[in-house]
C-alpha cells in the first residue's frame, strides 16, 4: 500500500505484488488445514489473473483426486478449513464459482470437474477458466487441472450464437447491476466503458482466436492483449483502447480502495472527493476536471472498442 501511495508500482505491478501475498497467505492455510490427500487450491478471476485490488475478494476452487464419499468428505472439510483460516486473516475467498455455485461441494475430484464440464457447465463457466491458475495446493494436481481446464475453456471455433450469447450477458449484466441507469457512465467496474467492457473484449477475443493460436493465451489482461496484438488478431486502436482503460480504470479502483480497503465500483458523486481522488492519481492542475475529461475519454473508446470486437465477431458468421 505504501509503495502503490507513493506512485512507485507501475501498470499491473500492483495486482501482482497483492496475488503474491494472496498465493502465500493461500499456501499457509492448506498447511495448516492438514489436508491428507492430493488438493490444489485454484485461483479464478483476479487472482487467477493476478490482478488484485486492494479491496477484491479472492476467487477460488478446490480440486481433489481420490474416489469415494470419504476422500469427497475429507477434501470438503479441508476446503472449509482453508476458507476460515483464510478468513481469519483478514482475506474474503469466495468459492462460489465452484460447479453448481453454492449447492455444490466445496471441493470436487478432478474426474468431477471433467464431467461437469462436459455435461452441465454453463458458457460462463468456460469464460471462467480462462483466468484459472494453480494457487497451492499439491503442482502436479493443480497442473493437471490447468491442462484439462485450458482443454475445454478454448473452442476450436467460436460460434455467432456464444458471441451473441456472451453480448448479451455483458448487456444484462450492466442492466441488472448498474443502477438507475444514467449511473452506468461512472461505474467503472460494470458500466460504460468500464473493466467490464474490457475483460468481455479481451475473452471473447481470446475465445475467438486462442483455439487455433494458443499463443496467444493468457490470464493476465494486458499481457493478452499484448499478445492477440502481436498475432495481428486485434487491432492496433482497439488493443490501444482496452490497455489505456485497464491500466486507468484499475488505477482509480485502487486508489479509492487502498486506505479503507472497501470495495469500490462507481466514482465518489462528491465533487470534493472527486477531486481528492484526482489528486491521488496524480492530477494537479484543475485536477477535478481533467481527471473527469480523461475518464469520460477513455471510457468511451473502451466501449467504442468492445463494440467493435463482437460486431467483428458476429459478422464472421
Amino acid at each position: 500500500a505504501g509503495r502503490y501511495a507513493a506512485r512507485e508500482l507501475g501498470p499491473g505491478e500492483t495486482g501482482r505484488e497483492l496475488a503474491a501475498l494472496a498465493d502465500r497467505a493461500v499456501a499457509r492455510a492448506v498447511a495448516e488445514a492438514g489436508v491428507g490427500l492430493p488438493f490444489a487450491v485454484i485461483g479464478l478471476g483476479k487472482l487467477g489473473a493476478e490482478e488484485l485490488n486492494f479491496a477484491s475478494d479472492l476467487d477460488v476452487v478446490f480440486v481433489y483426486e481420490g474416489e469415494g464419499p470419504g476422500d469427497l468428505r475429507r477434501a470438503s472439510e479441508a476446503a472449509g478449513r482453508v476458507l476460515e483460516v483464510l478468513r481469519g486473516w483478514g482475506f474474503d475467498p469466495d468459492p462460489d464459482l465452484r460447479p453448481e455455485g453454492r449447492s455444490g461441494p466445496l471441493a470436487r475430484s478432478l474426474q468431477a470437474f471433467l464431467e461437469y464440464w462436459e455435461r452441465w457447465a454453463e458458457p460462463w463457466e468456460f469464460q471462467a477458466l480462462l483466468r484459472a491458475r494453480p494457487v497451492a495446493g499439491d503442482p502436479g494436481l493443480g497442473s493437471r487441472f490447468l491442462a484439462w481446464a485450458e482443454e475445454v475453456a478454448y473452442p476450436e471455433r467460436l460460434t455467432v450464437d456464444r458471441a451473441a450469447e456472451m453480448l448479451r450477458m455483458r448487456r444484462r449484466i450492466e442492466r441488472e447491476r448498474v443502477r438507475p441507469p444514467d449511473a452506468a457512465r461512472f461505474h467503472f467496474k460494470l458500466g460504460y466503458g468500464s473493466l467490464a467492457d474490457v475483460q468481455f473484449a479481451v475473452e471473447l477475443s481470446l475465445l475467438r482466436h486462442g483455439g487455433a493460436h494458443p499463443g496467444v493465451r493468457a490470464r493476465g489482461t494486458l499481457e493478452a492483449i499484448e499478445r492477440l496484438a502481436g498475432a495481428r488478431l486485434l487491432e492496433d486502436g482497439v488493443a490501444r483502447a482496452l490497455g489505456e482503460a485497464f491500466v486507468f480504470l484499475s488505477d482509480v479502483k485502487d486508489a479509492l480502495e487502498v486506505d479503507r480497503r472497501v470495495r469500490a465500483e462507481a466514482l465518489p458523486p462528491d465533487p470534493e472527493a472527486q477531486t481528492v481522488l484526482a489528486r491521488r492519481l496524480g492530477y494537479e492542475e484543475y485536477p477535478r476536471q481533467s481527471f473527469l475529461e480523461d475518464y469520460d475519454r477513455i471510457t468511451r473508446r473502451a466501449r467504442r472498442a468492445m463494440e467493435r470486437v463482437f460486431a467483428e465477431a458476429v459478422a464472421e458468421g
